[in-house]
């Protein structure tokens, strides 16, 4: 829904950018245009300057849009997310028969590129859970929701959960003791991770189990970041187990799984081997994100392009309504450089009410965009001065042209037409 809001605006600016032009270009009598009829030059030239400044105002909004989607979508990749993703490689388990997990976690872990290895139902942050309501101690359950995370007694190693009080919980095939994280104690109003451990935990997850806290962990993301970090429960489960983390010590390509995989079907020989990598997990999250991030592009560079086509039709315009003049001064000693300064400097001012004007409208939009995420970075003031020189830029280099041709003329013959 959000990807499909954003594309339809920026469509619509699109289409509002060009529908104005044509419709004022469709209404020119043609007899008149022909003849040179200069009839309401000074209403055609505001019209014309209205039009440079409402499509430098759209090119505004869409550059600083298009810079703080990348600028957001490289925070999100980029973000601490409170476990390890890189060289884990997750694979599917058809089944969770503990001979069968027995015998694949001892040979897997005699390979050397193997560094540690968990069985678990899903990793730290992904998009599969459940959860329910907690009990601790005596107390009554509380009102919220704690998510349950299930792995063995592997699962912090193996994706580098930091632990920060108490230790990880011993091997075991069922929920004996759990470990919470700090979001947990602190909605459970406890003062200290060490005020947790040893005390009972009643898990409301459809199971209704009771374990004994034992650890308490830094906090992670469970899901992406438009969410917030979700008190969290972590206990050991054989039943719940889907699939097996390895966490790699390097990764030789198709060797490396073609090793794994082997190992793997001679356990599970009647199924099939599926594999993925927790990083790209992570960033499939983000797979909306790149798309506008494209669009976003896109769209901004359409608009520049647009703009710029009528930038260069008032510069052509006004530089032939000022040829008689521009003669006058060149005659008069003025330079090429300063003829081009002058005329440069009335489109800059058309520039200079395009960025006053859009800046407030970009920074609503990016705002109110950026309200859908939990961790979300901050427009800074360099993004609107960044876009705002680039359209100067953009706008010396489209007007520059016609102002040093019409500079470099012989003033003679410039007068002689007049």
């Amino acid at each position: 829904a959000r990807l499909q809001r954003w594309s339809y605006e920026m469509l619509s600016i699109i289409i509002l950018a060009g529908f104005y032009p044509s419709f004022f270009v469709i209404r020119f009598n043609p007899i008149k245009a022909l003849r040179g009829i200069n009839e309401g030059t000074k209403n055609g030239v505001s019209v014309r300057s209205g039009l440079v400044v409402t499509q430098f105002c759209i090119s505004f909004v869409l550059i600083v849009a298009a810079i703080s989607v990348v600028l957001q979508l490289d925070f999100m990749e980029n973000k601490d997310i409170g476990s390890s993703k890189d060289l884990i490689l997750q694979v599917n388990l058809p089944s969770n028969e503990k001979s069968k997990l027995t015998a694949l976690k001892n040979q897997l872990i005699q390979r050397p590129f193997v560094k540690n290895l968990s069985f678990s139902r899903s990793a730290p942050s992904s998009k599969g859970g459940w959860g329910g309501s907690v009990k601790f101690e005596n107390r009554e359950w509380e009102k919220f929701v704690a998510r349950s995370r299930v792995g063995d007694e592997n699962y912090l190693e193996t994706y580098q959960i930091k632990l920060v009080a108490g230790r990880k919980p011993t091997a075991s095939d069922t929920i004996r003791e759990v470990l919470i994280n700090q979001k947990l104690v602190k909605d459970l109003g406890l003062k200290s991770p060490q005020e947790a451990l040893e005390k009972r935990l009643f898990i409301g997850d459809g199971n209704n189990k009771e374990g004994r806290i034992v650890g308490v962990v830094s906090d992670f993301n469970n899901t992406d970041l438009y969410s917030g970090i979700e008190p969290t429960v972590i206990f050991s489960a054989q039943n719940r187990y889907k699939q097996l983390a390895i966490k790699l010590n390097k990764f030789d390509s198709d060797e490396t799984i073609s090793q794994i995989k082997k190992t793997w079907e001679g356990i599970f020989s009647n199924d099939v081997f599926e594999y993925s990598f927790y990083d790209q997990e992570l960033a499939a999250f983000y797979e909306k994100e790149k798309l506008i991030q494209n669009l976003s592009i896109s769209f901004a560079l359409l608009s520049i392009f647009i703009a710029c086509l009528g930038l260069f039709g008032l510069a052509t315009f006004t530089v032939e309504s000022r040829t008689k003049e521009i003669g006058i001064r060149k005659v008069l000693g003025a330079s090429v450089a300063n003829l081009t300064a002058l005329l440069s400097k009335d489109f800059l001012k058309l520039v200079s009410i395009a960025v006053v004007v859009g800046s407030p409208i970009a920074y609503f939009l990016m705002e109110k965009w950026l309200q859908d995420f939990a961790f979300r970075i901050q427009i800074s003031g360099w993004v609107f001065i960044f876009s705002a020189v680039l359209l100067v830029i953009i706008s010396l280099l489209t007007v520059s042209y016609q102002a040093i041709k019409v500079s470099m003329a012989n003033p003679v013959m410039s007068l002689k037409n007049e």
